[in-house]
């Protein structure tokens, strides 16, 4: 969930998460660095300056443990955020702080599918990616503690974040399958155009901002490639499939 502010105290920050980490290894849940906090990792060595939390990952088997050391947890001097979970597939921490400015750590659990070019992993519903980045665990020494990470970051970092990953490019989320997106336009069919324009502007706003840092001058003016204008036609032929059937379905109740 983003936060007004970012990461404030990134001592804090790191405590936190050692504290998550060690609670969670003595009672064999193994944890990862995961999104943003990964990318920040293999790329700046450091936290992502402009990133407000740090990102760990679980296995999903290993989700009803983690819920049972909540107590374990708190008493340790973290706090859950109950309000926002995305869905159940995010469980966030917050340190004790007098301000409420704590710093927070999000908990994502992944799970394993099975696919037609075999196991893959579900990421919080929002794209699959290979299984062997996650099939297996490496080592990484972040800020002077270690950390497990997914194997092959590097490779992973590319699927969620695109080539330029290895740019430092604000406000970049990770990627979402078309299938998510689906989903979500179907939840919200009115809102169409305003998710085509917004797709539109942010692969303007990435390949440009890219290529004005690789070429160490202003970012210039760019075009989309062919999968990413495929991809608006898709979105576009899905709202308009919406539309007809919804129209067809008043024009059957009016009869």
């Amino acid at each position: 969930m983003a936060r007004e502010f970012c990461i404030r105290n990134p001592e804090q920050l790191l405590k936190n998460m050692v504290l998550i980490r060690d609670i969670l290894a003595r009672h064999g849940i193994p944890c990862w660095l995961h999104n943003g906090t990964c990318l920040g990792a293999i790329r700046e060595r450091n936290f992502i300056a402009h990133d407000d939390d740090a990102d760990l990952g679980i296995y999903a088997k290993d989700y009803e443990k983690l819920i049972g050391l909540i107590p374990e947890l708190e008493a340790a001097g973290l706090v859950r955020i109950p309000e926002y979970d995305w869905g159940g597939r995010l469980v966030q921490f917050v340190n004790k702080d007098e301000e409420g400015k704590g710093e927070q750590v999000d908990i994502f659990w992944e799970k394993p599918v099975q696919g037609l070019l075999g196991k893959r992993w579900d990421l919080g519903g929002r794209v699959r990616v290979p299984g062997k980045y996650l099939n297996s665990l490496d080592k990484i020494v972040f800020l002077g503690e270690e950390f497990l990470i997914p194997h092959d970051a590097p490779g992973l970092m590319r699927c969620l974040y695109g080539k330029t990953w290895r740019v430092p490019l604000k406000n970049v989320r990770t990627k979402k399958s078309l299938a998510f997106e689906l989903k979500k336009l179907l939840a919200n069919p009115g809102k169409l155009f305003f998710y085509i324009r917004r797709f539109i502007a942010q692969r303007k706003r990435i390949r440009a901002e890219a290529r004005g840092r690789a070429a160490g001058r202003g970012a210039g003016p760019s075009g989309l490639r062919p999968a990413a204008r495929l991809a608006i036609a898709l979105l576009a032929f899905a709202g308009l499939l919406l539309i007809a059937v919804n129209l067809r379905g008043i024009a059957s109740s009016a009869g």
